[in-house]
């Protein structure tokens, strides 16, 4: 598993193995007879119990004991034997994992046990769990998840559980498990009010000078080639730039006062709904859409005498807003390429991949406008960056030689363009 080499089978080992496939497939029949059965008594549900000690794969055995227990959690009323049987099958899944912490079918069943709330939850030995896991695995990605799903479940705040997070970062830089809980936790505090902060710049850009120390320290010669951070950086600057929806419902009644180009009156009642979409996020700020936005024109029109239409083609927006809008986004990709090209190891592939996708983002702002001289300038750089990706990580080749075929298509198709009014 994972380039480790498998060691030959001895006599021994091969005798072993049968008679424990032997034993599997036996527990197995039964288990299945039992579910079939719809059998809930203790020996049966103790079968199952000594199936998924060995396999914890099992996921028959897991749905049965869920059946299972919600059929024998009716026959009780005391609060504490409800409890014990809750605390029963939390033991089961905890042997489960010590024979493979990393099943899905256990974590599953853990989780769907917090879910259905029948007793308190023991926050101390939950997180304790967790602790000794990952004291093993610190990358174990099941055990992160569960951790994710208890702090919402528990209402841990997300200050408390990215700090626990970057302690755990400090501790081994390459923990891609902890780098990728980092990314939710940021995406998490950005969408919320945090201490004051709205989803601004500010709160995003002081977020990466906070943890400059920590997130730039290993990309030297030696230790570049980690790419946790490098993926965390581009998910985060991708969700924070998210747009939003707001629905819109618009009632019209009956109305002569409503024409037609032709002249017929409107007399069909129709109640449309539809979503806008804002792509600034400054406009998180507006008062005006905290609520859904709601138009229902119940009382007579006002007539009007000129029904000439206006075409598409005249209407004008204004781009006042437009040019503040991407002149912000360069400014900020501007800071970012700046960054990247300060960090000391030019021969990261990491380094020269983020830039050129930079690049890019830039080349693409600036097509919106004249600037096509910049433009040119962007691309050339973000393919001579692509030319060498393709030396320094050859198994991705391909990928870096289609990124670069891309830019390339566009410089010529838009060289054409502009000789061909």
């Amino acid at each position: 598993m994972h380039g480790r080499p498998r060691r030959p089978a001895k006599p021994e080992d091969e005798a072993a193995s049968s008679a424990k496939a032997a034993k599997l497939r036996d527990l197995q029949a039964q288990v299945l007879q039992n579910h079939h059965s719809r059998t809930y008594t203790k020996e049966a549900i103790g079968l199952s119990f000594k199936l998924l000690e060995i396999n914890p794969e099992a996921y028959t055995a897991w749905n049965y004991r869920k059946l299972a227990f919600q059929h024998n959690i009716k026959e009780l009323y005391d609060p504490e034997a409800i409890r014990s049987a809750a605390d029963d099958e939390l033991r089961v899944v905890e042997v489960a994992l010590r024979q493979n912490p990393k099943s899905y079918g256990a974590w599953y069943h853990r989780k769907w046990l917090l879910n259905q709330k029948l007793a308190p939850v023991d926050s101390k030995r939950e997180f304790g769990l967790l602790d000794k896991l990952l004291k093993v695995d610190a990358r174990n990605f099941h055990g992160w998840n569960y951790r994710r799903f208890l702090a919402r479940f528990m209402g841990v705040p997300d200050e408390e559980e990215l700090k626990y997070t970057m302690d755990k970062i400090s501790d081994n830089f390459s923990n891609y498990s902890a780098w990728h809980n980092r990314s939710i936790l940021l995406s998490n505090l950005l969408i919320q009010q945090s201490k004051g902060l709205n989803q601004s710049s500010v709160k995003l850009k002081s977020d990466l000078d906070f943890g400059k120390d920590i997130r730039w320290r290993a990309l030297s010669v030696t230790d570049s080639g980690y790419s946790n951070c490098w993926a965390t950086h581009l998910q985060i600057a991708n969700e924070w730039s998210s747009s939003q929806q707001y629905s819109v419902d618009v009632s019209i009644p009956c109305s002569d006062d409503i024409v037609s180009r032709s002249g017929s009156t409107y007399n069909c009642p129709v109640h449309l709904t539809f979503a806008i979409e804002l792509i600034s996020d400054e406009a998180q700020d507006i008062d005006l859409f905290d609520k859904p936005v709601s138009w229902n024109r119940s009382e007579s029109f006002q007539p009007h005498e000129n029904h000439e239409s206006m075409p598409f083609d005249l209407l004008k927006i204004t781009s006042a807003l437009v040019e503040e809008d991407s002149n912000w986004h360069f400014e900020r990709l501007s800071e970012e390429i700046d960054l990247f090209r300060e960090l000391p190891d030019d021969n990261s592939k990491f380094v020269k991949l983020t830039l050129a996708r930079l690049l890019l983002a830039c080349a693409a702002i600036k097509s919106r406008g004249r600037s096509l001289i910049e433009r040119k300038r962007y691309c050339e750089e973000a393919m001579g960056y692509f030319s060498d990706l393709i030396r320094l990580d050859p198994s991705h080749k391909r990928y870096y030689e289609d990124e670069r075929s891309l830019v390339l298509m566009d410089k010529v198709w838009r060289l054409c363009s502009s000789l061909c009014p």
